[in-house]
């Protein structure tokens, strides 16, 4: 009797040890990739433009910029899109994060065709990740999240007034 009440111990630690385990299942995305993507999702360091921040002389802050970053659904599929879901700084009276989703590619190491498809409204880090995991499920399975539009307690842009601009890598008023 005491061996199978030790047997039910042991298997009960190592089942709560290995969901415990499931549980922190965080994409691993490598340093500099983040950083590479910091580098077009965040926002620019002082005396930056939209065409010089990507210059070597701008890579420590957006290193630094990349530890505030948190990747929390990657995905690549078999044609080489990336597909990412951060939680990202935020500056708000709200709150001080909110999700960003998007997508790239890779090209001899280089990020190319990136674009940032919605960012969310600041709220709290759960939330986030509730609503992020069906953003991103969207956009892993369509490439777009066009059924969430118009939903503003998942997506606060694209809107009628702002709208990215694939060229700059940026969002844009009025376009």
């Amino acid at each position: 009797m005491q061996a199978l009440v030790v047997s039910a111990l042991v298997i009960t630690s190592m089942l709560i040890c290995f969901v415990g385990c499931l549980s922190d299942n965080r994409p691993v995305v490598d340093e500099d990739l983040l950083i590479d993507m910091v580098t077009y999702i965040g926002r620019k360091p002082p005396l930056a433009t939209s065409e010089t921040r990507f210059e070597p002389e701008f890579r420590d802050y957006y290193t630094t910029y990349a530890k505030a970053f948190e990747v929390v659904y990657f995905h690549v599929d078999g044609d080489g899109l990336h597909r990412y879901y951060l939680i990202r700084p935020a500056r708000s009276m709200h709150g001080n994060r909110r999700g960003v989703g998007g997508m790239f590619r890779l090209e001899n190491g280089k990020i190319t065709d990136f674009e940032e498809l919605f960012n969310t409204p600041v709220m709290d880090e759960d939330r986030l990740r509730e609503i992020g995991l069906e953003l991103f499920e969207e956009m892993r399975y369509k490439s777009h999240v066009d059924r969430f539009l118009e939903n503003r307690d998942y997506i606060e842009w694209p809107d009628e007034r702002l709208s990215y601009d694939k060229e700059k890598f940026e969002w844009r008023y009025g376009q």
